[in-house]
């Protein structure tokens, strides 16, 4: 950030460290610098949603996940899944919505395991995360291998979570 401030990659790199310290109000900082360089930036949309909702700002939380919805990657039907959801039963079942969403797109195209994961754990489904994590290390998928960041804190001591972190752990043969 220091070497480049106009770079909204630093600010969202240096937020993504921000919060896997825990450090939520500092992290949306970083976020929203990020955004303010590149409004169009899905990622940084999304992480600021996943910040918001660590730090128990589930309103802006789901804010953030439908702007991105709508305005970034103009997807009318996980706008139309989240909208339902918060309607019917808040930011979790919003989260479940979407994550089932990504489910029935991953019959048909690729989508990332690590990112239906991540959802799941937003509606605080401990046993689909579990399978999705297993998924995404089973593809050898590069964002699995970040298991200590905080959206899957409620899940660091479930003899589940316990497995694929050691398994991930292990040297691959």
């Amino acid at each position: 950030v220091e070497l480049d401030p106009l770079s909204s990659m630093a600010h969202g790199a240096y937020g993504m460290r921000l919060r896997v310290n825990h450090r939520y109000d500092e992290a949306i900082a970083e976020w929203q610098k990020a955004l303010g360089l590149n409004p169009s930036a899905p990622v940084m949309h999304h992480n600021l949603a996943i910040t918001y909702h660590l730090k128990g700002m589930d309103q802006q939380a789901f804010a953030e996940a439908k702007a991105q919805a709508v305005e970034i990657e103009h997807d009318a039907e996980t706008a139309a899944a989240l909208d339902g959801g918060y309607a019917q039963g808040g930011f979790r079942e919003a989260m479940r919505r979407a994550a089932e969403i990504r489910v029935a797109r991953s019959r048909r195209m690729y989508v990332p395991p690590s990112r239906i994961a991540e959802l799941y754990a937003l509606a605080g489904d401990k046993d689909r995360v579990l399978a999705w994590l297993r998924k995404s290390l089973d593809q050898h998928e590069l964002t699995a291998m970040n298991l200590r960041v905080p959206v899957w804190d409620f899940l660091r001591f479930d003899p589940g979570f316990q497995e694929i972190f050691q398994r991930r752990m292990k040297p691959q043969q």
